[in-house]
């Protein structure tokens, strides 16, 4: 299963006591109670397996935690048909549908490319028309001039010039080699050929062509006019429409791409194939089984146990200019730098922390490039104040201002097994279970997070059906249109991916005894001895007790739910 990036803070950290986890005292905490990890494994009749997992996410909510989902995927053998229908044969029809809108999107675009082409032309038509219109009103002769000299030119190259050899102005030009700027320099009223020979200065014979000419120009202008505005109103109906159709063809495929991109198989990551051969016992191409798999994040305010804690203030609604927010100095460069775009996002003044900590610090920062590498986004500064925003959106439903959390950080695996008899049996496994005590910064990083899935969904959609993604600029474009038409023969570079660890060096993460910082500075005699046995009682062992009661293990029962 690719790695979240939270996942990274467990894969490598930092201070080896903490083995799942990370803190620098006073500054920030990401570690396990007690290091505890306990691996749940059921096994029951088909379909309890699944009302568990749904009870157990209600009950969570009932217990004030509110649930996330990070990552899910699945793997289904072909020899379970039933499972088959609805996963993966509903992904190759979602597939096929997706490609049918696509090619009704090109087959439009191609339609409304030829359409727009006619209209840009038509347009230019009428224009002339609108100008030689607005001369008169004005009575300005030189606007009326310039606009009749077009309409001239359109005539000569477009109509005269199919009259044929002998007739056509360009074709007779060898024999007046004057001729065409003559007929550009007369008049409406210009249609005697005599006075046309006298007034500038040509033969009659000339005269008696321009004559000719002039009328045929002049019924003909009058014909085009009506023809040029019928075939504009026309046209503009159809582009109009068929952009529409676009339009329309676009936001019917979303929901399908969206369906289609949230069926993720096993098999497509290298996570994924690996936990396939590493599970040999699923045997897809001989067995029946159907495997899938949530990483659930659960979160829930904590409230440290103190006999003379102060009373909790109610949620501050008080707003400052972010240029005064107290963020990291690299965060506050580009709050400056982008102050115009942030007015307009509307976090030109954002909510001051309630509880007086910024969850928003150097730690959420330095992690940002890690989660822009993963799902190949730009983490802009509107993009953090939207996941700052939706924290303390998420703190006030809770009703608590506390800056530590109870987060349950679960990796839920269902396994549907069809034995050869006919007979089936359901497997529930939640490996890794891991409890953290985390502080604000680190919620406020898995919020960030998920703002960045959904960020990343909208940019494939958008990618998809041929859209720009937002914040996209033309350079961007460019860049992939000079990456699309260019050929590398040679090995590509492994450049040194940074990791997290390296983070960590760089935020100077470790466990600094003598370190002070906004959270808790006392992990062995209040974190260690008292959080940890209170997040215990009132959030971990009620939860394990939950999974127990509901496969009646002896001694167990079903926890109630909190009020």
């Amino acid at each position: 299963m690719p790695l979240t990036a939270i996942d990274r803070l467990k894969k490598e950290p930092s201070n080896p006591e903490t083995k799942d986890g990370f803190m620098v005292e006073g500054e920030v905490y990401h570690v396990p109670p007690f290091n505890r990890k306990p691996i749940l494994d059921f096994t029951c009749v088909p379909g309890k397996g699944s009302a568990t997992i749904f009870s157990f996410l209600f009950w969570l909510a009932k217990w004030r935690f509110k649930v996330f989902q990070a990552y899910s995927d699945l793997e289904v053998s072909p020899l379970h048909a039933q499972y088959y229908q609805i996963s993966i044969q509903q992904k190759q029809q979602l597939e096929s549908q997706i490609k049918s809108g696509l090619a009704s999107i090109t087959s439009s675009m191609s339609d409304f490319e030829l359409l727009f082409h006619d209209l840009r032309k038509y347009k230019e038509h009428v224009e002339l028309f609108e100008k030689m219109e607005q001369g008169k009103e004005e009575k300005n002769q030189s606007k009326v001039t310039e606009a009749e000299q077009s309409l001239k030119a359109i005539f000569i190259d477009e109509v005269d010039v199919h009259t044929g050899e002998g007739i056509a102005l360009k074709l007779i030009a060898p024999r007046w080699p004057t001729i065409i700027s003559d007929f550009m320099q007369l008049k409406d009223e210009d249609r005697d050929p005599k006075k046309i020979a006298v007034r500038y200065n040509i033969s009659e014979a000339e005269g008696v062509v321009l004559s000719t000419k002039n009328k045929l120009f002049f019924e003909w202008k009058k014909i085009f006019r009506q023809t040029v505005y019928d075939r504009f109103n026309r046209i503009f109906s159809l582009a109009k429409a068929r952009k529409k159709s676009i339009q329309e063809y676009k936001d019917m495929l979303k929901p399908y791409i969206a369906r289609y991109k949230s069926i993720a198989e096993m098999g497509a990551s290298e996570e994924g194939r690996q936990y396939l051969l590493a599970s040999s016992w699923t045997r897809p191409n001989a067995q029946s089984v159907a495997v899938d798999r949530s990483v659930i994040w659960a979160m829930k305010a904590f409230h440290p146990p103190d006999f003379y804690r102060a009373g909790a203030e109610a949620m501050s609604g008080d707003e400052i200019d972010v240029r005064r927010m107290p963020f990291p100095p690299e965060f506050r460069e580009q709050v400056v730098k982008n102050y115009d775009a942030l007015k307009d996002a509307d976090f030109g003044k954002v909510k001051i922390s309630p509880n007086g900590i910024e969850p928003l610090d150097k730690y959420v920062i330095k992690y940002v490039p890690y989660i822009e590498e993963k799902y190949k986004i730009k983490v802009t500064p509107v993009v953090l104040l939207e996941a700052r925003k939706k924290f303390f959106e998420m703190c006030g439903e809770m009703g608590w201002i506390d800056p530590y959390f109870c987060v349950l950080d679960m990796t839920i695996t269902r396994n549907v097994i069809k034995l050869p008899d006919g007979s089936e049996l359901e497997d529930i496994t939640i490996d890794p279970f891991l409890p953290f005590l985390d502080t604000q910064n680190i919620v406020l990083l898995r919020m960030l997070e998920l703002k960045a899935q959904e960020i990343a969904l909208e940019n494939y959609i958008k990618e998809m059906i041929g859209e720009m993604p937002d914040g996209a600029k033309v350079q961007d474009v460019l860049k992939e249109y000079d990456d699309l038409f260019e050929y590398k023969f040679e090995a590509p570079e492994k450049k040194e991916k940074k990791k997290a660890m390296d983070f960590a060096k760089e935020s100077d993460f470790g466990l600094k005894f003598f370190r002070r910082g906004p959270y808790e500075p006392h992990f062995e005699d209040r974190v260690n001895g008292a959080y940890f046995r209170e997040m215990n009682d009132l959030a971990i062992s009620p939860a394990i007790d939950f999974w127990k009661g509901a496969f009646d293990v002896p001694g167990f029962r079903r926890p109630g739910f909190v009020t």
